[in-house]
């Protein structure tokens, strides 16, 4: 009965989560629900828009330099998804910040927009055997890995995993792998909403909802994915 497929949502959740899918990572992420939101947001705040991005971000030809292309993507996914035509030169205005934005601040050069399509794996799906595997074991790998990999400070407690002992096999979805300069990178996006005004999405707050939510669990699991 121990026996299981397991993901990343589900070791969040002690099981609790229904099928780990594409687009979906399981949790809310800090995204308030429907009700929860406030007036005057240029972008909606919930699972529907983050559902959104994913979509449009998947059909993205990261090296468009043709305007009209992306304008005509963003309209039609804007209208697929029930949201407002008119947000339409926001989230033009935001993908192309994005895009051209450096991955690494030593390297400007390195950007998504130079990723054509055959070097991305859009939603790559993985399953790896897992051994059991146990809330104290995970909490001792991730404080062992600590001493080698400084980063962010995570709770030792290792947060909400509380799940029952598991084995089987982890299963999960990666939203984007992609080749650079002969080395494999993960992508995994979010839109969580991390406050008002662009002070809350800085160093510390990222680093405060990488904590919350884990996701450091998460890019582990994806990592051993990639590398398997």
């Amino acid at each position: 009965a121990s026996w299981r497929l397991a993901s990343y949502s589900s070791l969040l959740a002690d099981g609790k989560s229904g099928p780990e899918t594409a687009d979906r990572d399981g949790v809310s992420g800090g995204v308030p629900r429907e009700e929860e939101r406030g007036t005057g947001d240029p972008i909606p705040k919930g699972t529907g828009t983050g559902l959104f991005f994913h979509d449009l971000l998947e059909r993205w030809d990261f090296t468009w330099t043709d305007g009209a292309a992306g304008r005509d993507l963003v309209g039609e996914t804007l209208r697929t998804h029930g949201l407002e035509p008119s947000l339409g030169d926001t989230v033009l205005a935001m993908v192309r910040k994005m895009l051209s934005t450096p991955l690494d601040p030593l390297r400007p050069e390195f950007t998504l927009s130079r990723i054509p399509r055959e070097h991305r794996l859009n939603e790559l799906e993985f399953h790896f055997p897992l051994k059991r595997t146990t809330p104290e074991g995970l909490r001792s790998l991730f404080l062992a890995r600590r001493d080698l990999e400084p980063g962010p400070a995570m709770d030792d407690d290792l947060g909400g995993l509380r799940f029952s002992p598991a084995r089987g096999f982890m299963r999960g979805f990666i939203d984007l792998v992609f080749l650079f300069e002969g080395k494999y990178f993960i992508v995994d996006w979010k839109s969580n909403f991390l406050g008002e005004g662009a002070g809350s999405y800085g160093p510390a707050g990222i680093a405060r909802a990488m904590a919350e939510h884990r996701y450091d669990l998460q890019y582990t699991l994806y990592t051993v994915a990639l590398d398997r």
